[in-house]
């Protein structure tokens, strides 16, 4: 899939029952899981977060951001879902 997020636009708290990983060739974001925070630029290392972990995903910097998006889990499970066991730190900023 193609993820594409304005500066500030932040996704719901979320989940998926497999692996999203993602690979930013625009912009920048920062993804938000009860380990922490994680800034990717363009042209860093991919990211990846195992299912079942709640995050938020914030769209940071100055220009939209652009990413390649994969989801890896057993069809027959929902894509994603909200994660309302959780309240994230708020450590991304738009």
């Amino acid at each position: 899939m193609e993820g594409v997020f304005q500066p500030g636009m932040q996704s719901p708290v979320y989940r998926h029952p497999g692996v999203e990983a993602w690979y930013t060739l625009e912009g920048e974001q920062c993804l938000e899981t009860p380990q922490g925070e994680l800034v990717q630029r363009a042209g860093d290392s991919g990211v990846m977060v195992a299912g079942g972990v709640p995050m938020i995903l914030t769209g940071t910097g100055k220009s939209v951001r652009r990413s390649l998006v994969l989801i890896l889990q057993d069809a027959a499970q929902p894509r994603s879902m909200l994660a309302a066991d959780w309240t994230p730190a708020g450590l991304c900023k738009p």
